[in-house]
This record gives C-alpha cells, sequence and structure tokens, in this order.
C-alpha cells in the first residue's frame, strides 16, 4: 500500500505514521501540482525515513482524462525487470526495482569506494537527499555523471534528485546505506 499524494491533502506526519502497512509514498503527483501546488511529497517520505521506516518512493500523473488542462503522462515509473512480464513487473515493483520521472533517465546508481556514483541522461542539477537538512548537490549544464561521498549521511539511507534543463526531474527510491 501507498501513501498516494499526501501533499494534497495535506496528511501530516502522525497521520503518516499510523498507516503502518504504507510500504511506499508518492513523491509526486502530477494532478496535485497542477490543480493545487501540492505534487511534490519527498519531504514526508524522507521524515519517515529517518525515523527508520522502509519505504520505497513512487510517483504518476493521477490522469484523470475529464479535465480541461490534461494531467497526463506527467509522472511515471521506471521498472528494472528481467522480463516485460506481469509477475516480473510486480516482483521489481515490491522490490523498489524502480525510480520516477517526469521524463530525465537514471541510467544507474550505486556505490562504489565509499561514493555514490549517479549516472543520468543530461541534468542541470543532481541532488542527495538524506537525513537531515543537508543535501549535496551540483549544479552545471549536460551533468551525466556524478561522484559523491555518501559520508554526510548519518541515517541508513539517501535518495537522489535529478533534474533537467527543461526543470522535469527523476526520484530515485531510497538507497540504503547501512554501514
Amino acid at each position: 500500500m501507498g501513501l498516494a499524494h499526501p501533499a494534497w491533502y495535506c496528511l501530516t506526519i502522525d497521520e503518516a505514521r499510523s498507516i503502518g502497512a504504507a510500504h511506499a509514498v508518492e513523491v509526486f503527483n502530477e494532478r496535485g501540482a497542477m490543480h493545487n501546488d501540492r505534487g511534490e511529497s519527498g519531504y514526508l517520505a524522507d521524515l519517515l525515513l529517518s525515523e527508520g521506516r522502509r519505504l520505497s518512493a513512487f510517483g504518476a500523473d493521477d490522469a484523470h482524462f475529464k479535465d480541461e488542462r490534461p494531467d497526463s503522462f506527467g509522472a511515471w515509473v521506471w521498472v528494472r525487470a528481467e522480463h516485460l512480464e506481469p509477475d516480473a513487473l510486480l516482483e521489481a515493483l515490491k522490490t523498489g526495482a524502480y525510480y520516477t520521472s517526469q521524463g530525465p533517465p537514471i541510467y544507474d546508481i550505486r556505490i562504489e569506494d565509499s561514493q555514490l556514483v549517479i549516472q543520468c541522461s543530461p541534468a542541470r542539477s543532481i541532488f542527495v537527499s538524506g537525513s537531515g537538512r543537508r543535501t549535496p548537490h551540483i549544479h552545471g549544464h549536460q551533468l551525466t555523471e556524478w561522484h559523491c561521498a555518501h559520508e554526510p549521511f548519518l541515517g541508513s539511507y539517501c535518495r537522489i534528485t535529478v533534474v533537467n534543463a527543461a526543470g522535469e526531474c527523476a526520484w530515485s527510491n531510497p538507497i540504503w546505506l547501512n554501514r
């Protein structure tokens, strides 16, 4: 079960804590962004993750196809599965083998020699969020790879946000840093 568009309806941290069955948080919802400027909920995922909840992060367009303003294809998940079959796709979703995007691909995120290595399509910014307010980041033009020390994260996780030149984002699932 996922916490769908929590920013849209102002879900509080106490309310989110009370939903023990939740295994994911919707970090972006296009419909919420278009209808009340409450599309992003990464903050709630970070609060829960910082408390030790093992959650994944997803996003969607939540398209209803009936409105004056189209909200389809605003965000989707890219799934890494062995086969394009329902069972393989469901397994990948359950294990967090996916990321959410408004367009930018994330090709790889790995830990190599005490550093996060992030490979993506050309980006203007890459952010590494984790427990607390410190967020290592890089800004530039046509960034396609970044090596970032993961030592600043005192918690057990971090997650990546990639922003392309058009302002479209891609959000990773948490990367578990249990050392």
